[in-house]
């Protein structure tokens, strides 16, 4: 047998092979050469093995490289045999192709060179073309196949490697499909003659193809490799390989003769690619970064004629409505990759002001629906200019239109891109800014020596410079004060983060660059309303808000606002030289002096202010975002200090502030010592804990340079307390958190006094403190120097002892995983630590020992896991950690390999009988959990692949233990193998199923037991004959086969069958295809039809469709196998295709008519439409004739005639059978259009669904928990709760199509008694004072709402302008608003959301002109607020309809059909506001409800029916009183003092409710508000209610001066509290409208009142520090008030 070479034997080949083979003329001694043939099939051994590690595997490829390639430079002829030998070449290719996984990059390179070399040098040109068309046909069918993931990479990186050194054309590859298609097709064509057509090309000799045939097979080629784009490893090398391949095709048109008369003008790769991206098999975002940059840069006019193609006409006409989401995005990702690289400036602009520039295309397109759209169009915007041509006003105030709209985005993956692009542009800006100055400056010096007639051209000159300059600079002011805005309290979470991101940006961009010609003035930002006045620095709006949202909610934005005061305020102190450069003209060098005077002592006092005031918050609530502001204030309050002069408060350098805090968490902990309860409610830990963290991990804590021996002993006595603070904390919550009972820690009645402070209280307190103290101990262990050279200081062995102990004894005790999880870090830390000290210290012999550490814990933990073997948990608690945590210390090496066998051995124990459970002792579980945790972590990875073939042994072995709790750590460490395997994929993921095998045939190699363990999972046990009956597998326990059989079949799905027990294995598949358990027969189904080949394909499908005497489950089982297969249909033949979906068909009458159980029968007809779907999906011709042969099938299910759905649903089983029928006759309908609708038509009427799945997500998993069985032996029942409501849920129209045409009682009439077949015609009377009758099912609720605004259309159209009509459409207004409340569920306002779609686009359709009549008035307030619900779906479902409603309005007012524009919900609502507004400028209704809005009270529509008219007809009966009369409409305000107290209530709940609606931001709802309120001039509006809105304003704001006369507001102040922020505003706009309303000559006293109360709040507000931005909108209601 040939052995393996070493790693060090083939370095050391490697080098003496130069000296060993002969050169010059010399020969071999045939001795030396047998040597050398001996080494050469060694080292070919070596190469192929499957147990290299990487560097084995590295080292032994550049021997064999070496070797051969110095073989042919020999002048020994045997010697260039072995070089150019044939059989060497192939051998060497194919091993490449198989372990190319395991070598590195830069030698998989070399051995393609290598290959190169050999072939090109071939003496014999016959086997050089013989090893070309070898490689092409073993590539080429392996990026077909589509099966073996791990050689698809080398094949694309061979191909590519062949292509671009010319070795491969293009025509070679053509040649070798034209070969495959002909074996597939039986028509393999022999040698021929060239044609003569001009049009004809000559492929190898071999195939007289047309230029048609050549041009569909090189699509066929780009659209298989393109399958492969979806993987992110394969994606780069798919663009490269289509690069190179279309490079040589490129000599396609000159080799066809004329070019003149070449018809393919269109780049050849246009149509795979889009098909691709259409089918969603291309991800457009891939194609952008990988593919199609290189195909475009091949040739600048195919470029051109593709760009063409695309719809850059519409687009820049706003025609988005026309288009999909694909074409669109392809057509600027086009644009973008041209502009970038400047291709195509022919055919696209490159001037800001052409209309066909990137910019003008993309200007219609910042408000698209489409995020992907919207940030890419940013892109085009924003990067085709640069810093020596700024940007436009134009194009800047296009910007300024909506830029706000990106700061809601709800993606944050498109939020970071929009920051990112936002941070590039305001870069460029400040360049071009700086471009222009220096422009200027020269020009005005050019001016200052030219002559007058010069010297006029040169002002003119001057002066447009000037301009430019004020825009830029305007620009920047505004997006600063903007931003500023945004930060305000009741803001979004998307709000904040992304305008603290784009202000570190602008800081960035003003503050950091040393050019004194700056655009962004960091005085501005900071100090926006500075005065003389030290007081007044505490109205600074942007540093008052940033201090606020230090005690957000969400971690990030305390994160970066934190880091945003440091860097705003911190790095502009007077010694900053960098900041005082930027400060160059004598008013700003003014500026400086005053910042300087008082910039450290007004600083201090701020954040001092702050902290306070967060300190009290957070001892009320001991919230985790309460106590974490806490810390970082404190971390801010220390960096703004040094260590200079002798404190007198203890806030007045750096050490008394850590005494301070250091003192204040002492105190704590002897509460929470002393009674927890008392520390729970009035001494939170955390809060300090965390202030510590930061403080400890601030830059310079522990810099030894910059300290005395007096200061580090200070540290280290520091150190010393901190560690026993820590200590301290664990002996106050360790009674409470090692409670070890099933249901956890509770607490003893009678043991707390206080009723508010509950078990959940003391939990999260405990919790907390644990984790904080255990996080301050991990900044220390990693922060702190040890064995430094100073001997006095640094961290000792003693600390590292005692950090240690602490932890390791907090991760033996600890039972709860958050607990133990946050200490497991720690831990780990410490033992690393531990590792990297050094090993000997001559002054301290102790320290010699800390490396030594690690290992002590581990002796400590093997007893612990002996001695806890009785105390079991799950997942062994803390002890997996510490074993990690210690590995980690040694990744590799001796050690770790002691540890992995120590381990194994545990876990391979033979289990001890007991008499009694409680004497049960399991130390295997706790070993079996550590290896578990060893193979999932991922620095562990390496070192630990050698042990997983021994441990899949072990695991499979605790797989049939009797005890549940072996058989339990068994399966999470089997799976945790197999994921390991796969790739990091879970084996219960159900896309591991349907993704492609990432686990190649290699596995097997690797690990030549793991056949026989599949084999062992597939049957009861090991000894079991293979011939057992399904009876035997029946007797098992459900729950325990199903453990055993899903990790076999999950490793089958990924790599196939093994070669070794193949037959065994497919047959134990096949068996539990017809097991009693549904999800077994699922999963051995399609792990069947996943690893079939494509060639056995058909005749597998027609082996499963034969009619046999087999069981249900069986049947069951077949038919969930071949529904798998079909899924794969596309990739056949026409004629392969038909055959099969005709054979499916013939079963028909076997399968349904005469099949007695409804569930397999419902099994065949998902099946049959799977099919049919495939077609349509492909645009097949087709799809219409076999609905049609399907249709043949079902004469007693016509759609002419009426089904009983009563009957159908008698059972639950049949329900099953109801909704495949009901896919079957909706596919059907979509299938008789005609082939070019099929596209438009499928994704709108039949919502997308995933290959092989035919139930809802919640019906599979109750169905998976049962026994299924027939109806003549096992019950094979649906789950209980299946009706025909969770159908609906499923595929509402399918339901909604099958009710119209069955007529079943219930679904028939809509929620008014109307029948929907009569409802066109006849409109009977409503109930009186009755919006909707209450439903007994929310879904059927819904489907009336969505059904009844589609209907309720065309009855408004015809009965347009009569009484009954306002009726109903009042009514439907009702309803529709509440349905949209907050508090109804999403899918009630997703209902409401596309009843309002159905009836604008019904009306639409209708060609419906009067879209300002007065009773819909209500209808668009719906779809407004809708716009901004706090679901993603219902908006995108609102912009629809407001866009649909705002593109009608539109073409009624233009006459014609104009396009349409499709806008986000953001844009739409702003669009949708404005329509309302001018066209109910004079409407009382309006005016009322945009008051109550305005003042927080709820619609006016919610309330009933609302009577918007005076002018209505009236009704004949005289008890009808259906609307709320005009007269009795009042705005029924709360008073607003009594709305200022509720707000100003403090909420001390440790866990807080969230709001139901987080997107929209009550403040900038109110804004919009009062300007509309201003705008309108309602007709007939009575003064009482103008009186009413001043009076509420009137003592809104007597409140607010009130309390701000009695109390300081300041940072983290009253006003901080969002709701009460919302009310003052709400009041002060409220005031505005009041004013505004004087104009209108109405009680202008009230006004007068107004004003004057405004000013006084504004005064008393600069006194009190009062929000800056309430004092703003003082401001601009009664102007600039003077100090």
């Amino acid at each position: 047998m040939i052995e393996i070479l070493s790693e060090t034997e083939s370095r050391k080949l490697s080098q003496n092979f130069g000296t060993l083979i002969p050169k010059n003329g010399a020969s071999l001694d045939p001795t030396i050469f047998q040597r050398l043939e001996r080494t050469h099939r060694q080292i070919i051994r070596t190469v192929s093995s499957a147990q290299l590690s990487p560097t084995h595997a590295t080292a032994s490829w550049n021997c064999l490289c070496a070797l051969l390639e110095l073989s042919i430079t020999s002048s020994d002829l045997s010697v260039r045999k072995i070089g150019f030998s044939s059989e060497t070449w192939v051998e060497v290719f194919r091993i490449f192709l198989l372990r190319s996984p395991n070598i590195k990059a830069k030698s998989s390179k070399q051995v393609l060179l290598t290959l190169t070399k050999l072939l090109s040098k071939q003496p014999i040109k016959a086997v050089q073309q013989c090893l070309i068309e070898y490689v092409i046909d073993s590539v080429v069918m392996m990026i077909y196949e589509q099966q073996d993931y791990s050689s698809v990479k080398p094949a694309f990186q061979v191909l590519d490697h062949f292509l671009v050194r010319d070795i491969v054309e293009y025509s070679d590859i053509v040649a070798q499909m034209a070969r495959s298609k002909a074996q597939r097709e039986g028509l393999q064509k022999g040698p021929g003659h060239t044609k003569s057509s001009s049009e004809g090309l000559h492929i190898r000799e071999s195939f007289d193809l047309s230029l048609d045939e050549v041009v569909l097979l090189i699509e066929a080629f780009t659209s298989q490799v393109l399958n492969w784009s979806k993987y992110p490893d394969l994606a780069p090398l798919v663009g490269r390989l289509l690069a190179s391949f279309f490079k040589s095709v490129r000599g396609l048109q000159t080799k066809s003769g004329d070019t003149k008369r070449f018809k393919y003008k269109l780049p050849l790769w246009l149509t795979p690619i889009k098909e691709a991206i259409q089918k969603e098999l291309l991800v457009l975002e891939i194609c952008e970064t990988h593919i199609l940059p290189s195909l475009l840069a091949l040739d600048t006019t195919e470029t051109a004629a593709f760009i063409d193609t695309l719809p850059v006409k519409d687009l820049r006409e706003g025609n988005t409505e026309s288009h999909t989401v694909i074409d669109i995005e392809l057509c600027l990702s086009t644009l973008k990759i041209c502009a970038d690289s400047r291709k195509c400036t022919t055919t696209i602009g490159t001037r800001e002001c052409d209309e066909d520039s990137p910019q003008y295309v993309a200007y219609g397109l910042l408000a698209h629906p489409s995020s992907t759209v919207r940030v890419t169009a940013l892109s085009l915007f924003t990067n085709n200019f640069s810093h020596t041509s700024p940007m436009s006003i134009q194009n800047l105030s296009y910007l300024e239109q909506y830029i706000p709209f990106f700061h809601g985005e709800v993606n944050p993956k498109v939020r970071g891109e929009f920051i990112s692009q936002m941070s590039r542009f305001c870069e460029k800006l400040r360049r071009g800014f700086s471009v222009v100055c220096k422009l200027q400056e020269s020009m005005s010096i050019q001016a200052s020596v030219c002559n007058d007639e010069v010297s006029k051209i040169k002002v003119d000159e001057f002066r447009t410079t000037g301009q430019l300059l004020e825009n830029l600079r305007s620009f920047s002011n505004w997006y600063v004060g903007f931003l500023i805005e945004q930060l305000q309290p009741t803001a979004s979470y998307q709000r904040h983060i992304t305008a603290l991101k784009m202000l570190e940006s602008m800081i960035e961009v003003g503050i950091s660059r040393s050019d004194p010609r700056r655009l962004f003035n960091p005085a501005d930002i900071v100090d926006d309303d500075y005065n003389s006045n030290k007081k007044q620095f505490f109205g600074s709006r942007c540093v008052r808000l940033l201090l606020d949202l230090v005690m957000d909610p969400f971690d990030d934005v305390r994160s970066v606002a934190s880091s945003l005061l440091k860097t705003i305020l911190w790095n502009m102190h007077p010694w900053n030289t960098e900041f005082r450069a930027g400060f160059t003209s004598p008013f700003m060098e003014s500026s400086l002096s005053k910042f300087e005077a008082m910039a450290r002592t007004t600083y201090n006092d701020f954040v001092l202010l702050a902290t306070r005031q967060a300190d009290i918050m957070m001892c009320l609530t001991g919230r985790a975002d309460h106590a974490d502001g806490v810390g970082r204030l404190y971390s801010l309050l220390h960096d703004s200090c040094d260590n200079l002069g002798t404190p007198v408060a203890w806030s007045d350098n750096r050490w008394s502030i850590v005494i301070h805090v250091l003192s204040g968490l002492e105190n704590d902990i002897k509460i929470a010592r002393k009674d927890i309860h008392i520390a729970v409610k009035s001494a939170p830990l955390h809060g300090k804990l965390i202030a510590m963290r930061h403080i400890v991990s601030s830059k310079g804590f522990y810099d030894s340079s910059d300290f005395s021996d007096h200061a580090w002993t200070a540290r280290t006595i520091t150190n010393k307390r901190i560690l026993d603070c820590c200590a301290e904390i664990w002996e106050a919550v360790r009674a409470t958190l090692c409670f070890d009972s099933p249901e956890g820690y509770d607490t003893e009645e009678g043991e707390i006094d206080d009723p508010g402070i509950g078990t959940k209280d003391t939990l999260s307190f405990c919790w907390r403190a644990l984790k904080e103290s255990s996080l301050l101990m991990n900044v220390m262990v990693t922060s702190n120097p040890y064995n430094a050279p100073d001997s006095n200081r640094g961290f000792r062995y003693e600390d590292f002892r005692q950090l240690g102990n602490l932890t390791f004894l907090q991760l033996s005790e600890l039972r709860h995983r958050g607990a133990f999880s946050a200490v497991s870090q720690t831990f780990s830390a410490c033992c690393k630590r531990c590792a990297q000290a050094h090993k000997s210290d001559e002054r301290h012999m102790k320290d010699s020992l800390i490396p030594h550490l690690p290992k002590k814990w581990y002796q400590d933990i093997l007893r612990i896991i002996d001695d806890k073997s009785s105390a079991l948990t799950r997942r062994s608690a803390g002890i997996p950690a510490i074993i990690t945590g210690i590995l980690s210390a040694s990744p590799s090496g001796e050690f770790f390999d002691e540890v992995i066998l120590d381990l194994q051995a545990i876990a391979d124990l033979p289990l001890k009988t007991f008499e009694h459970f409680e004497n049960l002792r399991l130390p295997q579980v706790h070993a079996l959990n550590c290896l578990k945790d060893i193979f999932t972590d991922a620095l562990l990875g390496p070192a630990s692949e050698p042990h997983v073939a021994v441990t899949l042994e072990i695991a499979a072995g605790c797989l049939e233990s009797d005890l549940w709790a072996m058989r339990n750590c068994g399966l999470m460490l089997f799976k945790a193998l197999i994921r390991r395997l796969n790739g990091g994929t879970d084996t219960a993921s159900t896309k591991a199923s349907s993704s492609h095998r990432s686990l190649s045939k290699l596995a097997y190699e690797k690990y030549p037991n793991l056949p026989n363990i599949i084999l062992r999972l597939l049957y009861q046990t090991p000894e079991k004959p293979l011939n057992a009956s399904v009876d035997g597998i029946e007797t098992l326990s459900l729950s325990l086969q199903a453990q055993w059989v899903f990790p076999a079949l999950e490793i089958l799905e990924r790599s196939g069958f093994p070669l070794q027990h193949r037959i065994d294995i497919e047959e134990a598949v096949r068996r539990h295809m017809a097991s009693p358990i549904w999800a077994i027969r699922e999963k051995a189904a399609k792990t069947l039809a996943l690893v079939t080949n494509d060639e056995d394909l058909n005749a597998e499908i027609r082996t499963l469709l034969k009619p046999s005497n087999i069981s249900q489950n069986c049947l069951h089982g077949r038919l969930l196998c071949v529904r798998s297969m079909i899924s794969r249909i596309g990739q056949k033949t026409t004629d392969e295709r038909d055959a099969l979906l005709q054979l499916l068909l013939d079963s028909f009458e076997l399968f349904v008519t005469k099949n007695e159980c409804p569930i397999t029968a419902a099994a065949y007809l998902n099946t049959t439409a799977d099919g049919l779907e495939r077609l349509i999906q492909c645009e097949s011709h087709a799809a219409n004739k076999y609905a049609l042969r399907l249709e043949a099938h079902l004469p007693y299910l016509s759609r002419d005639i009426h089904l009983s759905f009563n009957h159908l649903l008698s059972s639950r089983s049949s329900a099953l059978f109801a909704e495949a029928l009901a896919r079957c006759l909706n596919l059907m309908d979509i299938a008789d259009g005609p082939p070019s609708s099929l596209t438009s038509t499928f994704p709108s009427t039949l919502p997308r669904r995933e290959l092989n799945e035919s139930l809802p997500v919640e019906q599979k998993s109750e169905i998976i928990t049962k026994t299924s069985a027939s109806l003549h032996n096992i019950d094979l029942m649906a789950p209980k709760d299946l009706t025909s409501e969770r159908i609906a849920r499923n595929d509402s129209g399918t339901t909604a199509r099958l009710i119209h045409s069955a007529g079943a009682t219930g679904f028939t009439t809509n929620s008014y008694g109307i029948e929907s077949s009569l409802f066109s015609t006849k409109l009977p009377e409503l109930p009186a004072n009755t919006c909707w009758p209450s439903q007994a099912n929310p879904q059927q609720h819904d489907d009336h709402l969505r059904l009844f605004g589609k209907d309720l259309a065309s009855v408004y159209k015809d009965q347009f302008g009569h009484l009954k009509a306002r009726e109903a459409i009042a009514a439907w207004i009702c309803e529709l608003s509440l349905a949209g409340e907050e508090k109804s569920d999403a899918a009630t306002r997703f209902a409401a959301a596309e009843s309002a779609t159905e009836f604008i686009t019904g009306l639409r359709k209708l060609e419906f002109d009067s879209w300002a009549a007065t009773e819909l008035l209500g209808g668009y307030l719906c779809i407004y607020d809708i716009l901004f619900d706090d679901d993603e779906d219902v908006r995108d479902q609102g912009a629809i309809a407001a866009t649909t409603l705002l593109s009608a309005a539109e073409s009624t007012n233009r006459s014609r059909n104009s396009g349409s524009v499709s806008l986000m919900p953001s844009a739409a609502g702003s669009k949708l506001l404005q329509f309302i507004m001018t066209e109910y400028q004079d409407s009382d209704i309006l005016w009322i409800d945009g008051v109550r809005r305005l003042t927080g009270a709820i619609s006016l529509f919610r309330l009933g029916p609302v009577e918007v008219s005076s002018n209505l007809e009236k009704s004949t009966d005289s008890t009808r009183n259906y609307f709320i009369p005009k007269t009795r409409i009042s705005l029924d305000l709360r008073s607003s003092r009594n709305m200022l107290q509720e707000a100003r209530r403090q909420d001390t709940a440790l866990f807080v409710e969230e709001k139901a609606n987080l997107f929209v931001d009550p403040v900038k709802e109110a804004k919009k508000w009062a300007d509309v309120l201003v705008e309108l001039r309602p007709s007939s509006l009575e003064d009482e209610m103008v009186s009413e809105l001043g009076a509420w304003s009137i003592e809104g704001l007597a409140a607010l001066i009130e309390i701000a006369e009695s109390r300081e507001d300041g940072p983290l102040g009253w006003t901080t509290k969002p709701d009460v922020f919302a009310l003052g505003m709400r009041i002060i706009l409220a005031a505005k409208v009041r004013v505004r309303l004087s104009s209108l000559q109405r009680n202008e006293g009230q006004s007068s009142i107004c004003l004057e109360l405004l000013r006084k709040l504004h005064l008393v507000g600069k006194e009190k520090f009062l929000h800056g931005l309430w004092l703003r909108q003082i401001e601009e209601i009664v102007g600039k008030i003077p100090s």
